[in-house]
């Protein structure tokens, strides 16, 4: 869902989509500590929409409201 192209973050991976205590979609996921090292990894967490297009729902990520979580 999150790509190195859209961030400009290395080795987003897989994570888990989830309705907080205000309603919004959250993708919670990991990165890359560096480009150069995996570990340890990061953890984010990025605001997500459905957006209508067409004739289809698509899943948008809010780039703007992407952060790291803190330890």
């Amino acid at each position: 869902m999150i790509s190195r192209n859209l961030l400009k973050i290395n080795g987003p991976g897989h994570g888990d989509l989830f309705l907080d205590k205000d309603n919004q979609w959250q993708y919670v996921l990991h990165t890359h500590y560096s480009i150069t090292n995996e570990a340890p990894r990061k953890a984010a967490i990025i605001e997500m929409n459905f957006i209508q297009k067409e004739n289809e729902l698509q899943l948008e990520a809010k780039k703007d409201s992407f952060r790291f979580l803190k330890n």
